[in-house]
């Protein structure tokens, strides 16, 4: 994983504190005060960026070691006692300039609130996965020429060559191979994330553009799928312009830019386009992140082909490049999808408000995991259970849709193949 310049301060965040007076001819008694102040403040960061120690308990270490006669630069970490909480961490953030700065795009994600236990929306910071893949392809004088034989000896995959925004260079734009990677981020508290990553198949280079926070995820009923549409609509939305090699005019959510760069480029030929050929996660996030079936299903419990739970243990017939169950794709998935979505237009706000008001959030682990109808409505063909989904033009299924006159896609679980 890399960080922009720019956007995190180009230092290491957890120093080496032992590398420093580490030599073994070097004894402790010949260190200089600065020396020590220098391996003091780096030992009380590394216990804080390993959690060992809270924000709290480093500035009133640092600052009573300053007061007892401790260099300068210890007494910079320092902050007096009998503070509020917040403002140590704070105090923090300005010292290390660990903040975020810079011109980030941000993606609104319906969120858990851990104060009130509510459902609410969140504005999340991410990268633009475009701006970090052309800045790593136009600051490398090596990149054109390792992409150019890669690609003439055939050694990337079938899919980058058979891509159809796939041009071999005809208009003077390298088409960069980029693959997706999701899967858990490590955090030094107790908690857990998700990570969405962009990596470059010719470098092998990642970039973290997205997170969220597990605890932080929708509990609305959907098991945290209504959060991660929210993010793979704005991946979607990214990556479809980055494959056209065009800056987008508007937004993900359709809204005009604001004032900035982001505004002056748009409708503009980017300097190469990044081709979406590879998507990978484990078995666990294919069935949460990603939206497919869990391993657990009975029908279909593989996303690659049609075994069962019956019969996907039967491994006799399996030999390299065979498989004695059909191997599943795109169309089939979408052909189980349109089995069981229903697509309804609400004509004025009397169809809107009869909607809404039979619709609850259904919390129970047997339920219908989501925002459902707790009446039949048979003028809109719409049966007791039916799942109200998020989609591109009902994104929030929450207040989102309160506010919509039209749109809604319910969905029926038991309609699901």
């Amino acid at each position: 994983m890399t960080a922009r310049t720019g956007r995190f301060p180009a230092r290491t965040l957890r120093p080496d504190w032992e590398a420093v007076g580490s030599d073994e001819e070097t004894s402790d008694d010949d260190l200089s005060p600065a020396a020590a102040g220098d391996i003091f403040s780096a030992l009380v960061l590394d216990l804080l960026f390993l959690g060992k120690v809270s924000a709290r308990e480093a500035c009133l270490l640092c600052y009573w070691a300053h007061r007892s006669g401790a260099p300068d630069k210890v007494g910079k970490l320092g902050f007096p006692p009998n503070k509020p909480s917040g403002s140590y961490q704070r105090h923090l953030d300005c010292v290390l300039q660990t903040k975020m700065h810079g011109e980030w795009y941000t993606v609104c994600v319906p969120s858990h609130d851990k104060h009130d236990q509510s459902r609410s929306l969140r504005q999340t910071p991410v990268l633009l996965p475009y701006d970090e893949v052309i800045e790593e392809v136009m600051t490398s004088a090596a990149f054109a020429a390792d992409l150019g034989a890669k690609a003439s000896a055939g050694e990337l995959p079938d899919a980058f060559y058979e891509h159809p925004n796939c041009n071999g260079r005809v208009d003077g734009v390298m088409d960069v191979p980029i693959g997706l990677f999701v899967d858990g981020v490590p955090t030094v508290k107790r908690d857990s994330c998700i990570g969405f990553f962009i990596f470059n198949i010719i470098t092998q280079t990642r970039f973290l553009v997205a997170v969220l926070r597990k605890r932080c995820l929708c509990h609305c009923g959907c098991r945290g799928w209504c959060s991660y549409f929210a993010i793979w609509d704005y991946l979607r939305w990214a990556l479809t312009a980055f494959a056209e090699g065009c800056y987008p005019l508007r937004r993900h959510d359709g809204k005009e830019w604001e004032p900035g760069r982001d505004a002056d480029r748009a409708g503009k030929q980017m300097p190469c386009r990044g081709l979406t050929i590879q998507i990978k996660a484990d078995w666990a996030e294919w069935g949460s992140s990603l939206g497919f079936a869990s391993h657990a299903t009975k029908l279909y419990p593989c996303v690659c082909c049609f075994a069962s739970q019956e019969d996907w243990h039967h491994v006799d017939d399996v030999a390299y490049g065979r498989l004695p169950w059909c191997p599943t794709c795109s169309n089939d998935y979408s052909a189980a999808c349109h089995l069981c979505e229903i697509h309804v237009t609400l004509a004025c706000r009397k169809d809107h408000a009869l909607v809404r008001r039979h619709l609850m959030f259904d919390r129970r682990p047997d339920g219908g995991r989501g925002r459902c109808l707790s009446e039949p409505l048979p003028r809109f063909h719409l049966e007791r259970g039916d799942r109200l989904e998020p989609s591109g033009t009902c994104p929030d299924i929450g207040v989102g849709f309160d506010q919509l006159a039209d749109g809604p896609f319910p969905l029926r679980p038991e309609a699901q193949v």
